[in-house]
């Protein structure tokens, strides 16, 4: 049985990568896949991109938040996927991911956090690739360890974990993978 995702996109004034992010989710092609658009209001040419894939995607919320944890935790409020994740304005998905993440959910139905490998594009066209750790619980106590464009977890974590942690103003996501490693 195919799993369902949700996947939250959180933006601010972030015309300029947007549609990549958008473009690479809807060419997933994967059957069950809810995207969320979470956008603050945002003054640039966000909102006229977002609105133009308005039809393809699944929640659109345009409201002013107390930042990306809380556009979030505003999206994720609104999931229904087995699994879950959160792609930044500027993060994309590489082509066929989603289903791979399916699979390994499907061979490991015991694991509640998928980490993939991640790769960065540069300005000047350079790229890095940052694979997943397998020691990334033992190290998150010391160092973001996490790549979040590349994390999935299953919806009951999330669930159990709760919301991320407004006081961190750009911390939030390391907070969020310490408790999980606690979990």
């Amino acid at each position: 049985m195919p799993q369902s995702f949700s996947i939250v996109v959180p933006n601010y004034n972030s015309g300029a990568v947007i549609e990549r992010a958008i473009e690479s989710l809807l060419s997933q092609s994967y059957p069950d896949l809810q995207i969320i658009i979470m956008d603050a209001e945002s003054e640039d040419q966000s909102w006229d991109i977002i609105e133009r894939y308005r039809n393809r995607l699944d929640i659109v919320v345009r409201a002013k938040d107390q930042g990306q944890a809380d556009g979030l935790n505003k999206g994720f409020s609104l999931a229904r996927g087995d699994i879950v994740g959160w792609l930044c304005a500027d993060d994309e998905l590489m082509p066929g991911a989603l289903s791979h993440v399916a699979e390994l959910f499907r061979k490991t139905p015991d694991a509640d956090v998928v980490m993939g490998g991640c790769e960065r594009v540069y300005e000047d066209g350079s790229r890095e690739v940052t694979p997943a750790r397998p020691d990334a619980w033992e190290w998150i106590r010391f160092h973001n360890v996490v790549e979040q464009p590349s994390t999935f977890w299953r919806q009951p974590l999330h669930r159990r974990l709760g919301p991320l942690d407004l006081s961190y103003r750009l911390g939030f996501d390391w907070d969020f993978w310490a408790r999980m490693a606690k979990e």
